[in-house]
């Protein structure tokens, strides 16, 4: 049986709560949520110690089908918070964990989605 993980964790939590309260970061979780369902069909589990992880299970996914589905997550993911002029980044760190007979296979891609070009006016 093959079985696959993507863990989004956002890195710097508590400096958005800290910036903006705790509304910004929900902001920020329903957009990784929504990021998430987006791709895959179905919302993801949120961590229920800490909050800041969220986890997709795809079962009957290999790795390269779980990077796959990780990457298209990552282009949709907030890139920054900003309210009242400031403006933080949000910082987060994907991980792919793929269980397929036993063997596990961790891999992290980068943390931060690609910047979006704007088209010039």
């Amino acid at each position: 049986m093959v079985l696959s993980l993507v863990i989004i964790h956002v890195s710097n939590r508590s400096a958005i709560e800290a910036s903006y309260g705790r509304e910004a970061f929900r902001r920020v979780s329903r957009d990784i949520e929504a990021a998430v369902q987006t791709v895959l069909g179905r919302p993801p589990r949120q961590s229920a110690s800490a909050g800041e992880d969220f986890v997709a299970v795809l079962p009957g996914a290999y790795l390269d089908q779980a990077r796959a589905a990780a990457m298209r997550i990552r282009r949709r993911l907030p890139r920054e918070v900003s309210e009242h002029g400031l403006i933080t980044p949000v910082e987060l760190v994907i991980e792919i964990e793929t269980v397929d007979h036993g063997a596990r296979t961790v891999e992290t891609i980068s943390a931060r989605p690609p910047l979006r070009r704007q088209r010039a006016a």
